[in-house]
């Protein structure tokens, strides 16, 4: 009877570590996870969170997901697909979004061969640094009867940031409309080659992919340019990256005013019967820079832009003439050429 006691305890010890050796090895695919109204950093930057309680933990192993999946949260066959040739018995979706100053975590954990998932949680951040204590809980929960309202979730650290995204990823807090002035030349290349400063008013609207700018733009300022041009105009930009220095590259559109004038025109306009005209109309440009200190309150833009208009301007010329020396001759000219811009702006 004590050998059988024996026997049987020696069974149940190998019993239940055989169990708990294939939980500890059972691997679970994580997709890359979805992000709506958040910076993509969060996203790689969660999973690498995520996998770490888990493996500590150590009821699963998780895989975590990469760009060459191919994966999305909509196409969940693929997922599964590829949670399959992980060699992975389980997989989990998760997307994060934004609702107002809120961010809304799902997590779905699904059997492979099971179109439903085996467990679901929708916690609720106020801010991303809610992140960290809301993936911790999940890992803990995951795959269990308890939900992150079973858990008080810990107190976020005032200065937890998530890694290597500090500098980069978006808040609520951080502005995304900017008004500023700006110190600006451009260098018409018609009729004559003439450096002519000026200054700019701009609004400029960051909407991650893209920046859109509304700008008034006067040159000519100094008594002594021969152009007075005047433009108010929109470009959209796309924007190559989300650092804190980001260029970014575009084209837009403006409808200028002009004047075209020649020194010493005046005094012969009696004779000839010159006026000054204006001219106005559409303008295209492409547009190209790098903006400074993004996500802060101030900004500043360095901007190069060619424009060229769509119409031609007057311009008046002295030449010299057979008959009566001197003569004005009245030219139309499209004007275009480079144009440089650099402004500061705050962010509300």
């Amino acid at each position: 009877m004590t050998s059988f006691v024996r026997l049987f305890k020696n069974a149940a010890l190998l019993s239940l570590c055989f169990v708990a050796s294939v939980f500890a090895d059972e691997k679970v695919y994580l997709a890359p996870i979805a992000v709506n109204g958040l910076h993509e950093d969060y996203a790689l930057a969660s999973a690498k969170l995520m996998k770490a309680h888990m493996d500590a933990e150590g009821r699963y192993v998780l895989i975590l997901g990469t760009s060459e999946d191919s994966v999305g949260t909509d196409n969940q066959a693929r997922i599964e697909q590829v949670a399959k040739e992980k060699k992975c018995t389980k997989y989990i979706v998760a997307s994060f979004s934004r609702t107002g100053e809120n961010v809304m975590l799902s997590f779905k954990l699904y059997n492979v061969g099971n179109g439903s998932p085996v467990w679901s949680d929708s916690p609720k951040a106020e801010t991303p640094d809610d992140f960290e204590a809301i993936i911790e809980n999940v890992s803990k929960i995951i795959g269990t009867q308890k939900k992150s309202d079973d858990i008080a979730p810990k107190k976020a650290k005032e200065d937890y940031s998530v890694p290597e995204t500090q500098n980069y990823a978006m808040t609520p807090k951080e502005p995304t409309t900017f008004f500023g002035v700006a110190i600006c030349g451009f260098l018409p290349l018609n009729p004559i080659v003439e450096m002519d400063a000026g200054y700019s008013i701009y609004m400029l609207h960051d909407a991650g992919t893209f920046l859109y700018t509304l700008d008034f733009n006067w040159y000519g300022m100094s008594s002594e340019s021969n152009l007075k041009y005047y433009d108010f105009g929109i470009t959209m930009d796309y924007a190559f990256s989300a650092k804190l220095f980001t260029p970014f590259a575009g084209f837009g559109f403006s409808y200028s005013v002009n004047r075209y004038n020649y020194d010493g025109v005046d005094e012969y306009s009696y004779a000839h019967n010159y006026s000054t005209s204006e001219d106005k109309g559409l303008t295209g440009f492409l547009d190209g820079g790098i903006m400074f200190n993004r996500k802060s309150h101030v900004v500043v833009t360095l901007r190069a832009k060619y424009i060229c208009n769509l119409y031609r301007t007057a311009s008046y010329d002295i030449v010299k003439s057979n008959k009566t020396g001197l003569d004005i001759v009245r030219r139309k000219s499209l004007i275009h050429g480079p144009a440089f811009n650099l402004g500061m702006a705050y962010g509300f």
